[in-house]
């Protein structure tokens, strides 16, 4: 077999063991990377959700209520419903907000030190309830966006619905628009205490967790297959000197 030949053979085994190791650690996947964080970020505000509803259904189909969403939130902390601000805390693109301490008071302090001014991303609108309510009414908006001014609005609805929405489709932060469409009262848009908010921005999600042992088997596979080659055509039929080709 002609030497170059065997050189590509090598080439494309190696190329190939190359692009399934990016394949399969790559940690930022090949999306956009923005929806991807207002994705995550919708999954948080989904299972503020359910700690509401769950809240609801000890109170009578009333969700809680408080004089911003800190507040009102604060009570699921009281109802044993949630015991992690991270829940609540999107990480701020403009500086805004601070990450929460994990200092969240104990049940005699009715924990007042969960979810201070600036460690609460989320607006909430209060007044909504389980049963009988309308359930596209919003309870739950917050912002996420980025550098490349990309913006999305995750919207979380009383019938439990979470979806991420394009702000030009509805304007989801005007409180007339709100009024006129869902009839909800100005008054009972509760804004997050601390730095104004929005938009928000969310690290990207981690690559896939990854054991030693993988790592060690893909990198000993593919080095098994380059062996595997060199040993079936190079080191089998090696190239022939000049000096014993006769005429020479």
């Amino acid at each position: 077999m002609k030497r170059w030949i065997r050189f590509l053979i090598v080439g494309i085994a190696a190329a190939g063991c190359l692009l399934f190791l990016i394949i399969l650690f790559l940690p930022i996947p090949l999306q956009d990377m923005q929806l991807m964080r207002a994705k995550a970020a919708m999954k948080q505000a989904y299972q503020i959700n359910q700690a509401l509803y769950a809240y609801a259904q000890g109170h009578d189909g009333a969700f809680p209520d408080g004089k911003s969403s800190n507040k009102a939130f604060r009570k699921l902390f009281q109802e044993g419903l949630v015991d992690d601000e991270k829940l609540f805390f999107i990480k701020a693109q403009n500086g805004g907000g601070k990450p929460p301490d994990g200092v969240i008071g104990t049940q005699d302090d009715s924990f007042a030190k969960a979810l201070e001014p600036g460690e609460c991303c989320f607006y909430y609108i209060r007044g909504g309830v389980t049963d009988g309510g309308d359930p596209s009414r919003p309870i739950i908006l917050t912002k996420v966006g980025g550098s490349d001014g990309k913006v999305f609005t995750i919207v979380v609805r009383v019938g439990g619905q979470s979806r991420v929405e394009d702000p030009r489709a509805e304007d989801w932060f005007n409180k007339e628009y709100l009024k006129s469409k869902y009839g909800i009262d100005p008054n009972d848009i509760l804004a997050p205490e601390g730095p104004v908010p929005g938009p928000w921005e969310l690290p990207l999600p981690p690559g896939p967790e990854v054991p030693l042992w993988v790592w060690v088997a893909s990198s000993l596979g593919g080095l098994a297959v380059l062996l595997a080659i060199y040993l079936k055509f190079f080191r089998k039929h090696p190239p022939i000197p000049i000096e014993s080709v006769p005429g020479a």
